[in-house]
C-alpha cells in the first residue's frame, strides 16, 4: 500500500481526475448515442419519447419559444459584466395534441425562427414549411422554472390546466453533439488510461529500486 501512495504525484493524480470529470460529464449524452434515434416526424406520428430518448432529424413544425437563455460573464467580484443569448426553448407539437420543448444553440435560432413563421402560415393554409434545422439531442425533463414558463405560454395559448395535465410530465429535447460526447468520454479513458500507466511504471520503478537495495543488504560480505 505504501508503494501505490508513493507512485501517486500530480501528473497521474491530474490525469485521472480529469479523465473522470470528462466521462462524468457526457457519459450520459455518450449513452444516448447508442439508442435507436427518433425523428421529428416520428414524434408527429405518436412514437413515444421518454427520459433519454435519442432524438435526431429536422424539424418539421415550430411554435415560438415559451423560454430563452442567457450566458453571464462575471468578474472576479461576481458582478455580471455582460450577458450573451446562447439558445430558446421552443415547442414542438407531437401526436395527439401533446407538446414537447426544444432547446437550440444560437446559431439554431435564426432558422428556427423562420421555422416558426412557416409553421403559422402553414397552418392558416399556406404550404408546408421548407426551412430545414437538423436537431440532434436527448430528451431531459424540465426543471421547476421552465414547466413555470411552458405552462405560461400553453394557458396562454387557449389550453386548459386539465389539458396541460393531461400532456403528462414536461419534458424538452437538448440540443446535443453526440459525436463530441463519443469523443470526449474516448478521451476520458485514455486519460485515465494514461494516469493509471505512469502510475504502474512509477510502481515498478520503486519494486525495483527496493528488489536491488534487498539484494545489495543480503549479500555476503569477503573474508580475509
Amino acid at each position: 500500500m505504501k508503494k501505490i501512495f508513493a507512485s501517486l504525484n500530480r501528473l497521474n493524480l491530474s490525469l485521472l481526475i480529469l479523465g473522470i470529470v470528462i466521462i462524468s460529464m457526457f457519459f450520459s449524452a455518450f449513452v444516448t448515442s447508442f439508442y435507436p434515434a427518433i425523428s421529428f416526424e416520428d414524434l408527429l406520428d405518436g412514437v413515444e419519447v421518454k427520459k433519454g430518448s435519442h432524438i435526431e432529424g429536422n424539424v418539421i413544425l415550430s411554435f415560438s419559444p415559451f423560454a430563452s437563455e442567457t450566458t453571464e460573464t462575471k468578474n472576479k467580484s461576481g458582478s455580471v459584466t455582460s450577458k450573451k443569448a446562447s439558445g430558446n426553448y421552443y415547442v414542438i407539437p407531437m401526436a395527439n395534441d401533446v407538446f414537447i420543448g426544444l432547446k437550440t444553440n444560437q446559431e439554431h435560432v435564426l432558422d428556427m425562427d423562420r421555422l416558426v413563421d412557416e409553421t403559422y402560415a402553414y397552418i392558416d393554409g399556406g404550404a408546408e414549411p421548407t426551412t430545414e434545422v437538423f436537431i440532434q439531442g436527448m430528451v431531459k425533463p424540465m426543471d421547476n422554472e421552465l414547466v413555470k414558463y411552458f405552462r405560461e405560454y400553453m394557458l396562454n395559448s387557449d389550453f386548459t390546466e386539465a389539458e396541460i395535465d393531461a400532456m403528462g410530465q414536461p419534458l424538452f429535447i437538448d440540443y446535443t453533439s453526440f459525436r463530441d460526447a463519443q469523443i470526449s468520454v474516448v478521451v476520458g479513458i485514455i486519460l485515465i488510461l494514461i494516469g493509471i500507466g505512469l502510475i504502474y511504471m512509477k510502481y515498478r520503478k520503486i519494486s525495483l529500486s527496493e528488489q536491488t537495495i534487498q539484494s545489495q543488504d543480503e549479500q555476503p560480505g569477503l573474508e580475509l
